[in-house]
């Protein structure tokens, strides 16, 4: 019996570094956009945990508990994004160090913008942006630990709605 979880948790991890990595390479505001980098990463999760469920579901005969579902989903996002954790924490701190001031000025800029389309007043918009400006946007290997621990709890809670929808029981047989 294949590990599923484990073989597609490198597929997730290695296809999100090459794809960070190629949206890096092309442009800058592609690879600092939140929604690219959510749709790219949403995207790529959902279809390496399905795809870890459903092949194990395959070498149950078609059949597969919601435990046993779970297993492999959930494995898949964990392995999936602590490579990605690291790839950052990685480019972060030792490729592009200069990324956390670019970060923090799209940030600044995309903060501003979006209070402006909802009509906020401009005394409000200048407090905030004078908040976040204040705010460190480095992390160091604690914070990003952390950051990992809740990826964790939101890559369980995807794990759950995947595995509703991939187990399936075998029927019942009348006795």
């Amino acid at each position: 019996m294949k590990n599923h979880g484990v073989i597609n948790g490198l597929l997730l991890g290695l296809c999100s570094v090459l794809a960070s990595l190629l949206l890096y390479l092309v442009s800058m505001d592609l690879y600092l956009n939140w929604w690219v980098q959510l749709v790219l990463s949403l995207g790529l999760t959902i279809f390496f945990m399905s795809r870890a469920g459903i092949m194990s579901r395959r070498e149950g005969n078609g059949f597969i508990s919601f435990k046993d579902t779970l297993k492999p989903t959930f494995l898949t996002y964990a392995i999936g994004a602590l490579i990605g954790t690291i790839f950052i924490y990685v480019m972060y701190h030792y490729v592009d160090p200069g990324l956390v001031d670019l970060t923090k000025e799209k940030a600044l800029e995309q903060t501003e913008k979006m209070m402006s389309t909802f009509g906020a007043p401009q005394d409000d918009i200048d407090e905030a942006i004078e908040k976040m400006e204040q705010q460190s946007f480095e992390s160091g290997i604690g914070k990003t630990l952390l950051q990992y621990c809740f990826q964790l709890i939101f890559g369980f809670i995807l794990a759950l709605i995947i595995s509703a929808f991939i187990k399936k029981n075998p029927p019942e047989t009348a006795v």
